[in-house]
């Protein structure tokens, strides 16, 4: 029975079918192009040379061991670079740069790590990843033993230190009393050799210009150190703000007498010196001179005759407290105006 080869024809896609006769020449000529071109350059083997190829090592190590598993860390960021040997034709070499290969290193054997020294880490032509279509061959990679130093990752508990600005202090006259930080200590992972000598973290600095009453804040954790991860990077501060109170004694100020437009005559009969203790805020009471402190008594009413008079005070400015006098009283003998 005759195929009918018109039927399986038509039944053949039209991308093929259409202009079918020049697509069969197309191919015919790239045929002879290639021919040609295999012909011009000759498979003439040589070697070339390719240099700073980079190692492809990670930034961290997943080793198993007897507790489970141990972190290991690389401590130089830096690319290690090596240089690679290619043999094959040269038309084919020249036509790649190093930027085409990479070294794909083999796994980290647990067994040869030991914690504090180098690993050794061996190189071979079968570790080089170069494009897919090429064929030449790998002869060599140098160096082929490089050494990498890893640090092995450990979790520690530190503290944290409350900071507060410095250019935002809190007003004249206020001060903290007590802070709580909530919690008090968090869980630090990182390099073994950087944990081993950190035992407070700090806060960011906290605000304090224009508070005066106690205030919650939710303050952010600083870390400067490489590689090191925190179990949360915030703790809840609670700051506690009061009146910087404080008291201060003037001793043996002059006493003064306050009298009407006739003077009287007097006569202290029990001194006239006079110790006044006040409160108030400390950088206030700091800048307070003794000759802003001003006891007295008033004998603006009397009549001749010998009184226990009350010592009172003047303070400039009037923003303090008289906590005490001593003495309270003044023994004055009063004569005839």
């Amino acid at each position: 029975m005759a195929v009918d080869w018109k039927k399986y024809w038509h039944k053949t896609p039209g991308i093929i079918r259409w202009d079918f006769t020049r697509k069969v020449f197309a191919l015919l000529l790239t045929g002879i192009i290639c021919l040609a071109l295999r012909e011009k350059h000759p498979n003439t083997e040589d070697s070339q040379t390719f240099k700073e190829i980079p190692v492809e090592l990670p930034a961290s190590v997943t080793l198993p061991n007897e507790n489970g598993q141990t972190v290991l860390l690389r401590k130089d960021p830096k690319p290690v670079l090596v240089t690679i040997k290619l043999n094959g034709p040269r038309w084919l070499l020249q036509k790649y740069s190093s930027s085409d290969f990479s070294i794909q290193p083999p796994e980290i054997d647990s067994k040869k790590f030991t914690e504090g020294m180098p690993y050794k880490l061996h190189l071979t032509p079968d570790n080089v990843q170069k494009p897919f279509f090429l064929s030449a061959k790998v002869e060599s990679v140098h160096p082929d033993n490089i050494e990498i130093n890893f640090d092995v990752q450990k979790t520690k508990t530190v503290k944290i230190a409350p900071v507060f600005d410095s250019k935002k202090p809190l007003p004249e006259g206020y001060a903290i009393q007590k802070i709580t930080l909530t919690p008090s200590e968090i869980r630090v992972t990182g390099p073994a050799a950087i944990l081993e000598n950190l035992e407070t973290l700090q806060t960011r600095p906290i605000p304090l210009d224009g508070i005066v009453q106690s205030f919650d804040y939710n303050a952010a954790i600083t870390v400067s150190a490489p590689g090191v991860k925190l179990s949360q990077d915030t703790v809840f501060a609670q700051i506690n703000i009061e009146r910087s109170v404080i008291t201060q004694e003037f001793p043996l100020l002059p006493l003064r007498v306050l009298d009407d437009k006739i003077p009287n005559g007097y006569e202290f009969l029990s001194g006239d010196r006079v110790s006044v203790t006040l409160s108030g805020a400390k950088t206030a009471l700091a800048k307070l001179k003794p000759e802003d402190v001003k006891p007295y008594i008033d004998i603006s009413h009397l009549v001749p005759g010998i009184y226990n008079l009350p010592v009172n005070c003047w303070v400039t400015p009037p923003e303090f407290r008289i906590v005490k006098t001593e003495p309270t009283t003044i023994k004055v003998k009063i004569s005839k105006k």
